[in-house]
Parts: structure tokens; sequence; C-alpha cells
């Protein structure tokens, strides 16, 4: 928030005893996210009532709590902000951005929000900026995915969720020349390199299985 940055409405830190409170208020329909790795299949869930988001907080707390991770207990409620994915898949070195490509979910599944299944290369000014911003202020060091949704109601882009490695759709962006484990090693062998600045905007990928298989 202090970078300019906007989010949905998030409850993240909170007791179980909260849970009622948060469903009476909320604003439907809303996403429960679990915090720690248990894949979108089991981890996300979205409500359209507060008899649903009891019922998925439930379910998703009892797949994270099979983790282990002690540190992860309530799932995280966030306000479900329509349309789009738009991901900013970056490279930065030591706090210095060196590469941005920006693309939209075009498909995805599970089809109301997941993992890419078809994805569509765009110039995004907009939307890189943004990732930038977040990027060098918090000094990142590596490849990270960085999401956001175009949220038509007020116009803004809104935060959903910083992904700390290659994203999924990896193979869209190797296919337009941006061959992030490329630049990876350069960066790590010490090699000079010239990160690439353009690359063609409006190119289609199905990852047809399983994702694009599923969702269709």
């Amino acid at each position: 928030k202090t970078l300019g940055i906007h989010t949905p409405e998030l409850f993240t830190e909170y007791d179980e005893n909260d849970v009622e409170s948060i469903a009476n208020n909320v604003q439907y329909p809303v996403v429960i996210k679990a915090k720690s790795g248990v894949g979108v299949s089991k981890g996300l869930r979205y409500a359209n009532n507060k008899q649903e988001l009891i019922h998925y907080y439930n379910e998703v707390n009892s797949f994270q709590s099979k983790t282990g991770a002690s540190n992860y207990e309530s799932p995280m409620i966030q306000e479900f902000i329509p349309g789009f994915i738009h991901d900013a898949c970056t490279l930065t070195n030591h706090g210095c951005v060196v590469a941005i490509l920006t693309q939209r979910r075009h498909l995805m599944y599970p089809i109301y929000g997941g993992v890419g299944a078809v994805n569509v290369t765009t110039h995004d000014k907009k939307l890189a900026e943004l990732a930038r911003r977040l990027l060098e202020e918090i000094k990142w060091h590596g490849p990270a995915q960085v999401e956001f949704k175009f949220d038509e109601r007020d116009k803004t882009y809104k935060l959903i969720e910083l992904n700390p490695k290659l994203c999924g759709t990896l193979d869209l962006s190797i296919r337009v020349g941006f061959n992030f484990p490329a630049m990876i090693r350069d960066i790590l062998l010490g090699e000079r390199f010239i990160p690439p600045d353009h690359y063609p905007e409006g190119v289609r990928y199905k990852f047809i299985f399983p994702q694009a298989a599923n969702a269709y």
C-alpha cells in the first residue's frame, strides 16, 4: 500500500473463532487460499455465501494442516476480483529488474481462477511498472511471477500474489524469446548478456495437457 499498489480486501491473521464474523460481513464471492503449498486442487476454493465460506474454510484448513506447517493455521480469505489474471513474468538481479514479460491468462484451470491453460502475451506498461516497483522495493533476487487482476469496477490493477519462482507457463516466454532459464544461467556464471527488450504481442499458447483439456 505504501507503494501505491492496490490489493483486494484480505483477511490473513485471524482466529478460528473469527470465521463466522468474517462470513457475516464480507461481500461475496470470496476466495479461500491455503498459505502453504498444497496446490490449486486442494488449496483454492471460491465461496458464494456464508455456508460455503465456512465449509470451504474447514476443507482448506484440513488440507493445509496435513502439510505439518504449524505456522500456517488460517487460510487467507480474499475478496474476489472479476476478470482475467494478468501476470508479469520477471527476472531481477539483486534488486535490479532485468527482464519483464506481461501476459494474460485467457483460460485457466480451474476456469474461475487457477493455472494458465491458454495464455496470451501482452505489452502492458502499467502492469510492468507496478511489478518493477514492487520487486525493486523488496530488493528481490531471482525469477518471480507477479500476479494481478484488473478490476473493471474502479479501473485499477490489484495485486493478488507474488510467486517466487519460474512461472508454470514458462514455455510461452521461451517461445517468444524470453528464455528466463538461460538468463539465470548467465547471471549465475557471471557472463555478460543483453536482456531481450522486445517480444511479439498477442501470441497465444495453449497448454493442451492437462490444463486446457481439463478446462475445456
